[in-house]
């Protein structure tokens, strides 16, 4: 059963990035648009992972660096569906800012808190987990007034290794 369910998660992780490689290339070419908002440098973004067999969900807080502000630099803090807390950190470079429609790679780290009940005893303890690696590659579209919409996939690299499909959405300010 779970294989069928990782199965389905890297073949929607591919299919929404190839689809947003493709709406990626279709509109990266639009030079006459206007970046009023170029100054902005924080935004806040709210993401969902489904991860194998939990669900990450996650509040994560840019900002944005260098002359063009394509440099990318995310914080956060995140829950699963089991009792975890993850902690990612990462940055990435944001193609193409002469357009509305963005590729987003990157790489980061995440790392989490555990909660394990010890049943003998009935006593809760607290495990600090292994740092993994991320590495995300994101569709970005970023309107004019604000919001910011992901799609795509990230590689999660730790024991185990998971591809899994992103959405997030978010809002510079």
């Amino acid at each position: 059963m779970v294989k069928g369910k990782g199965l389905f998660f890297i073949k929607a992780g591919v299919i929404i990035c190839l689809f947003a490689t493709g709406v990626f290339f279709a509109s990266a070419q639009e030079s006459n648009i206007q970046k009023s908002y170029d100054k902005s440098r924080f935004s806040l973004t709210i993401t969902h992972t489904p991860l194998i067999p939990y669900e990450l969900y996650s509040a994560n807080l840019g900002i944005s660096l260098g002359h063009h502000r394509s440099w990318q630099i995310y914080a956060g803090i995140g829950g699963e569906t089991a009792p975890i807390v993850t902690f990612p950190i990462s940055f990435s470079y944001v193609f193409f800012r002469n357009s509305n429609h963005h590729l987003e790679m990157g790489l980061g780290l995440i790392s989490r808190l555990e909660f394990v009940r010890k049943e003998p005893e009935n006593e809760l303890k607290t495990l600090f987990g292994p740092i993994g690696a991320i590495v995300p590659l994101l569709y970005r579209y970023e309107a004019p007034y604000g919001l910011i919409l992901k799609a795509g996939a990230h590689l999660f690299y730790s024991w185990p290794v998971y591809l899994t499909p992103v959405i997030a959405v978010g809002w510079r300010f």
